[in-house]
């Protein structure tokens, strides 16, 4: 009833309660439309493999409360409900990416302390917390970025510190004159957008 030789597939609440008590897994997937409650999972402990949460739609929580390592990646994409994210145990993980959750306020792993590959949190518009005070070590890239100007400025100005690539998404990047302006400010503006991209193409 706890098979360790393939990945726990959760679809319905049902899926859920066959898989209660396991403490081992390979590998985790929640793909689901329907609304699941993840708690009576508190007994897993060891994921040697993947963690994939979504796409979902109903679901709002996940807390996997008694996980402590994840061997692979926890990956939590595309929950267009999704609220909070809490693993309160966890302290090691292969590699986490929490990307494109557009309702999700919370992410708190209080006790993660490494990731041995990249960690990754992009484009969950509504985040106001993320909570991982114990995390010293990254092995990879190290991202978190939504609307991100203010992190590629950085880079923009300072290119000698810029060690991997970050790919974002904003409405429009630069400075516009206004009509009512007049001359000074279109002059202006002009000089400042061609510089900016001066110094890209210099580096």
């Amino acid at each position: 009833r706890c098979p360790t030789d393939r990945i726990l597939t959760i679809a319905v609440q049902a899926d859920v309660a066959a898989f209660a008590g396991c403490r081992v897994a390979s590998g985790l997937r929640v793909q689901t439309g329907a609304t699941v409650d993840l708690a009576p999972l508190r007994d897993l402990e060891t994921v040697s493999g993947d963690i994939v949460i979504g796409p979902t739609i109903g679901t709002e929580e996940v807390a996997l409360n008694g996980l402590v390592s994840v061997g692979g990646g926890i990956v939590v994409r595309g929950n267009n409900a999704l609220r909070g994210l809490f693993l309160p145990r966890l302290e090691t993980a292969g590699r986490v990416a929490v990307d494109d959750n557009y309702e999700l306020t919370t992410i708190a792993a209080p006790r993660l302390a490494a990731v041995t590959g990249a960690f990754s949190v992009t484009a969950n518009h509504d985040l106001a917390l993320l909570a991982a005070p114990a995390l010293a070590r990254v092995g990879g890239e190290l991202v978190i970025a939504d609307e991100a100007w203010d992190i590629d400025h950085f880079w923009h100005e300072h290119p000698e510190l810029k060690h991997t690539t970050l790919a974002w998404y904003t409405d429009f990047v630069g400075f516009l004159q206004l009509p009512e302006g007049g001359e000074r400010e279109a002059f202006l503006t002009d000089d400042y957008n061609s510089a900016m991209i001066e110094h890209i193409e210099s580096h």
